[in-house]
């Protein structure tokens, strides 16, 4: 079985846990986190499609990212999905099956206008990790 979760736009700075195992992408995020570690929030905020409070808050997790606390994703998050799962309750063993059986998305939507009736709420792009 695998279980897919769309993330969620709130995260924790910390979890009480250790990661299991080294994220299998690390070396593509750090290198994309030192690309965007680079822009001023102005241009952050450009090319991330929202507000300024945003761009500082993610333009101070770029410049904290290499320093960060590394978690496993299931307990990172905190939407809806991520609350209803209490992966802070599960035991060892079950975050260690989650982190085989479950796969988190990312979808990218750079398109202007989406919140119009007209437009197709199909995604333009999905990454998965």
């Amino acid at each position: 079985m695998q279980i897919l979760l769309a993330n969620a736009k709130i995260m924790f700075g910390k979890a009480d846990r250790k990661p299991f195992s080294t994220p299998l992408f690390q070396t593509v995020a750090d290198t994309l986190a030192a690309e965007m570690a680079r822009m001023d929030v102005e241009e952050l905020a450009r090319q991330l499609d929202c507000s300024k409070k945003i761009a500082a808050e993610n333009w101070q997790r770029y410049h904290n990212f290499m320093a960060a606390q590394k978690m496993p994703a299931l307990l990172a998050y905190n939407g809806q999905a991520y609350k209803h799962l209490r992966a802070h309750t599960l035991s060892d063993e079950a975050l260690r099956y989650a982190q085989k059986h479950r796969r988190i998305t990312q979808i990218v939507d750079k398109r202007k206008n989406r919140k119009k009736k007209n437009v197709s709420n199909k995604p333009s792009r999905t990454i998965c990790v």
